[in-house]
């Protein structure tokens, strides 16, 4: 869906939604790698059931990876998907049902957005091209031979789209690697594989959806069964919950791990380690340029599981209102937060003006929603029906604050401009400090340091304006960038040839500090370009690479001709985007009724299915929530018409640039100047930025399609199909695939002695262990006991000899016409054990993980301050399955891992550790938004999380007097005794006290203080004890530094001040003053 960074800010807020996915790796013995063995129980402690795959999440990352190389050929990609869903299963293990379900063709409301995505990579590859042409003639006119990148044939991943050649080939790949797991792996020898082919219609992750919501409205279905769904959307959480299957998980990949772990040591700036084990040694090149220095690959990127669970618990917490003259329902009330999403943006409408997710937007609705909520006497929804009265009146509240929204957004992004603008600043005077070393052609290096210090000519390379207005100019900027590099090291090759002196080199004497510098405006183009809302990337840039000015280039303001902070807006924003005025409340009033019936439309979609093949937002734009003054009137319906064919879809995406993956009868339709539909194909558009900075975050202004324009232009073209053209424009069937192992099996193979044209039987329930639907024979099936023969021979993938697994056409369970599906749990289900507790509620309530949206300098998950951790505390390690937060029932103290002093609410992982006794951190815990004690569990105790008996019962702990006063700020975080100041962390704590004086050798008291050292002092008095220290001494000995013998002696852990001194050998610790 899409959400820009919706899945950041949901993992921000309610941390404990998501843990890492615990993965056994193939082991190399001899030489040999040894698969993974998925038979055997799952590492991460739970068996489960089903297994679905959305599986363009799966193709696109293997066909076009941002990694590591490409693969070249459509047999090396269908390779690589393979093994991506051979790591899956070895991770997951399902037990019962494998979905694989590839997008088919689309609504035709999701349609617009794929046309808008499609043509924008074309654009872009031909501005790519035209640059590059461009550079080469400067290049050449200045006398400088051009040296380009080689030409290779560029991989168009517009062909992931039904109907084409490519998804007809992956279909046959897939047959036979299903066919050679059911034969050769024990892990699929219970499995039903069910493969929905492209030609099937429907999105991916709709079809499995469809699959649930049919087979769980079966007798005799088990509620308690464990689903599992990969796929990178963000629009699968919703969906997740809109199943109200409580065993609900969705996996995906941690698209952040690049973040937090691959920006290296902060020490030397190399990766592969952290400060805790830096060496100092230099970095040695890898390759005769560095070349083949890459990143961390695909396939090392690790996947976390969401719970969807525990967002209940959240969702629970969060929306759970008191007092309603009606009957409390959380499955209602979790309905009503998946609709308020919708207003926030999804694929199928464009978000409000007025609502953006990282000001808040959906915590906006939510109050909204829970000040009404009272007032209605029931729900906003009913299992996909929205009641246009209560959205009247919460649009109502909505509009009387817009202005005041957009005055506020200006304000802010004011100051984020002026900490840009400072940062850049601090870039430059870095900058100032770089050191050049002369290129041979312009003299010798001088043995003099103010010579040495001097600026050299360097060669003055002549490149070609491109204006600021330009809104493609950061793309071709990068192409330039890429291109001269690359010439540039062919000269630099040539030159290593006649010369083996070295050419200029630019050497920065503070890499670090500009490496580390996180600001928002960079967090906010990541967030914006986050991989997991992008279904389908491009060929060249679906989700573009973000790109800042140099920092002492003066910041570029995009032009804004609307400017909703200032008084008209409304009546600018219709003449600029609709060219209507304002008063004409006639066309304000249809742009509001197609967007409430899109609102109906989607989530009709998400909780019953598709209702309408045909609708679509015919609008770029959405209007504003003052404009909803009378949808109270209006009654939604729809038609559900049918699907496009797979060609027809081809034809109303594709732009005439991939016009190589359409039938030849048809192309000329998209490229002969007579065509009746040529309009629908523009070579240049405009991009309307829409008062953003970048192309990519503007609006394409493509033409909407006629549907019945297009149809009748294709109609004349029909009869010029070759028969394997016209197969692909054919709707197909899911198969359902089993191995001789199965209880099916035999029933399946006797269906093939029957004559055909049958109605499709119904499966045995009993026999198949509750897996419901019907079947027909597969008229592609490979027979058991015959050669499956292999479209990868020259892969090591041989044909399959003596085929022991069966095939055929699979139907889901059939349902009334008019039927209604329940979005509620099933009677009798037995809910999963809470998870969250008492302090994580208190969190949740108080908003604390909502506070700054992890946005900012080090802030939320992530940054400078979580690497420093990270890193110096040797925080998590590769493998860890508990990010490395080390965790210990009785001695909770300082260990090196920040473990406990982390406010159990903002654990950002799925947490099952107990969480019984031992003295808490005090207010001056590791997390940034911790609170007071909740409900008071320690009322009577002001220092300590628990009552504390070791430490006094004076004030500087957790809770006194609450959040404000004598809790967090004063008694816990600042002043008395808590983490930072006095007797936490900084002054009687780890860094000063704790490590010279009273830390981990000496006393653990110091001035009234408990400096929280691992010291042998007894237990203070009630009098003296200060609740923010550390907690009792886990060492007897009284120390917590090594034995004798210097550098070479065990260190702490998480001693910062060791890792870099000790660890080199630059003084003993115990000298230390």
């Amino acid at each position: 869906m899409g959400v820009p960074a919706f899945f950041r800010w949901l993992s921000q807020k309610y941390p404990k939604i998501t843990s890492p996915v615990v993965e056994e790796r193939p082991r190399e013995i001899n030489g040999h790698l040894i698969p993974v063995d998925a038979s055997k129980p799952n590492p991460n402690g739970e068996e489960f059931d089903n297994l679905y795959l959305d599986m363009n999440g799966i193709i696109h990352p293997c066909c076009h990876p941002e990694d590591k190389p490409a693969p070249t050929t459509e047999d090396e990609m269908f390779v690589e998907i393979f093994k991506y869903i051979d790591r899956i299963m070895g991770m997951m293990r399902p037990r019962k049902v494998l979905y694989m379900a590839i997008d088919g063709v689309a609504p035709r409301a999701k349609m617009n957005q794929q046309r808008s995505r499609r043509f924008r990579a074309a654009q872009e590859a031909q501005i790519e091209m035209e640059e590059e042409e461009k550079i080469r003639r400067e290049w050449e006119a200045a006398g400088d031979v051009f040296q380009s990148k080689e030409k290779t044939a560029k991989f168009d991943s517009n062909c992931i789209t039904p109907g084409t050649p490519f998804m007809s080939n992956l279909a046959v790949a897939l047959r036979y690697y299903i066919a050679d797991r059911l034969n050769t792996d024990p892990a699929w020898r219970n499995l039903k594989v069910v493969l929905s082919e492209a030609s099937v219609p429907g999105e991916g992750e709709h079809k499995i959806m469809d699959y649930i919501r049919r087979t769980r409205g079966q007798p005799g279905y088990d509620p308690t069964t464990r689903h599992v769904l990969y796929g990178l959307d963000a629009d699968l959480i919703m969906l997740a919950l809109a199943t109200h299957e409580p065993y609900f998980k969705i996996l995906r990949e941690d698209v952040f791990f690049k973040d937090n772990n691959n920006k290296g040591c902060f020490i030397c700036g190399q990766t592969g380690h952290r400060a805790a084990e830096c060496t100092g040694k230099k970095k040695e090149k890898n390759g005769e340029f560095d070349e083949k220095t890459k990143g961390t690959p695909l396939s090392e990127k690790p996947f976390l599981l969401l719970h969807v669970n525990v967002l209940r618990e959240y969702l629970e917490i969060e929306l759970k209102t008191m007092d309603l003259p009606f009957a409390w329902s959380t499955e209602r009330a979790i309905d009503d937060w998946v609709f308020l999403c919708f207003f926030v943006g999804n694929d199928f409408l464009p978000h409000l003006p007025s609502l953006e997710i990282r000001e808040g937007a959906i915590d906006k609705l939510i109050a909204l929603w829970k000040k009404n909520l009272p007032l209605w006497g029931d729900y906003l929804t009913d299992s996909g029906e929205i009641n246009m009265e209560r959205v009247h009146m919460i649009m109502s509240d909505l509009g009387t604050v817009e202005d005041e929204i957009f005055r506020e957004r200006k304000a802010g992004e004011a100051r984020r401009k002026e900490g840009r603008l400072r940062r850049a600043r601090e870039q430059e005077q870095n900058a100032q400090r770089q050191v050049q070393v002369s290129d041979p052609q312009y003299g010798q290096i001088e043995n003099q340091v103010e010579d040495f210090m001097k600026p050299l000519p360097a060669r003055e390379i002549k490149t070609p304006v491109i204006p600021s207005h330009d809104v493609n100019k950061a793309a071709a900027e990068a192409l330039k960038n890429s291109l001269l590099q690359s010439a540039g090291a062919t000269q630099h090759k040539r030159k290593e040839a006649e010369d083996t002196e070295p050419e200029t080199v630019l050497i920065s004497a503070d890499v670090e500090a500009i490496s580390d510098e996180e600001d928002e405006s960079k967090d906010s183009l990541r967030d914006d370009t986050e991989v997991e809302e992008v279904e389908e990337v491009m060929t060249v840039a679906d989700v573009p690479i973000p790109h800042k000015p140099p920092p002492n280039e003066e910041e570029e303001e995009p032009f804004d001709d609307v400017r909703l902070w200032e008084s008209g807006w409304k009546q600018r924003y219709y003449q600029n985007k609709f060219r209507v005025e304002v008063t004409d409340v006639a066309f304000r009033r249809s742009v509001v009724t197609s967007y409430v019936e899109g609102l109906c439309w989607v989530l009709k979609y998400y909780y019953q299915g598709c209702q309408s093949w045909k609708w679509y937002f015919p609008f770029h734009y959405a209007p504003f929530a003052s404009d909803f003054d009378f949808v109270n009137e209006l009654k939604i319906t729809f038609e559900e018409g049918t699907p496009f064919r797979p060609v027809e879809q081809l034809m109303g995406v594709l732009p005439a640039f991939s016009k190589q993956h359409i039938p030849p009868a048809f192309r000329p339709l998209m490229t002969d100047p007579e065509s009746p539909i040529i309009d629908f194909y523009p070579e240049k558009f405009p991009i309307d930025l829409n008062g953003k900075k970048y192309a990519w975050q503007g609006v394409a202004l493509l033409p909407f399609i006629d549907e019945q324009r297009l149809r009748d232009a294709l109609d004349t073209k029909y009869p010029l199909l070759t028969e394997e053209e016209v197969i692909r424009n054919t709707k197909g069937d899911e198969i359902l695939v089993v191995g001789g192992g199965n209880p099916l099996y035999e029933t399946f193979c006797a269906l093939y002695g029957r004559q055909d044209g049958q109605e499709p039987i119904p499966i045995d329930p009993s026999t198949s262990g509750k897996f419901f639907g019907a079947v027909l024979p597969d008229p592609d099936a490979c027979l058991p006991g015959s050669t499956f023969e292999s479209p990868l021979t020259e892969f090591g993938m041989p044909d399959i000899s003596n085929n022991h697994s069966i095939s055929v056409r699979y139907y889901m369970p059939s349902v009334p016409a008019g039927h209604k599906f329940k979005a509620d749990l099933l009677p009798g289900v037995q809910l999963p054990p809470t998870v969250l507790d008492s302090d994580d509620a208190y969190a949740v309530r108080m908003g604390f993980n909502s506070r700054g949206r992890g946005r900012g300098r080090g802030r939320g998950r992530g940054g400078p301050s979580d690497r420093f951790v990270r890193h110096g505390l040797g925080a998590r390690q590769e493998g860890d399955t508990n990010y490395g937060r080390q965790y210990d029932n009785r001695n909770r103290g300082y260990d090196g891992q920040m473990a406990s002093m982390e406010h159990e609410s903002k654990r950002p992982r799925y947490d099952v550790r107990q969480q019984q006794s031992g003295p808490y951190m005090g207010g001056g815990g590791y997390a940034n938004y911790t609170s007071g004690n909740y409900e008071q569990q320690s009322s009577n105790h002001g220092g300590g999380y628990v009552p504390n008996s070791n430490y006094g019962q004076t004030r500087g702990g957790y809770q006194q007097g609450g959040y404000q006063q004598g809790g967090y700020q004063q008694g816990g975080h600042q002043q008395y005794g808590g983490y930072q100041q006095q007797g936490g962390y900084q002054q009687g704590g780890y860094q000063q006290r704790a490590y010279q004086q009273g830390g981990y050798q000496q006393s653990g008291y110091q001035g009234g203080t408990y400096s929280g050292g691992y010291g042998s002092q007894p237990s203070l008095p009630p009098s003296q004890g200060y609740g923010g220290g550390y907690p009792q001494n886990p060492n007897p000995s009284g120390q917590y530094g090594a034995p004798e013998g210097g550098a070479d002696r065990q260190r702490p852990s998480g001693n910062l001040g060791w890792n870099r001194n000790v660890a080199r050998g630059r003084g003993d610790v115990n000298n230390r003053r």
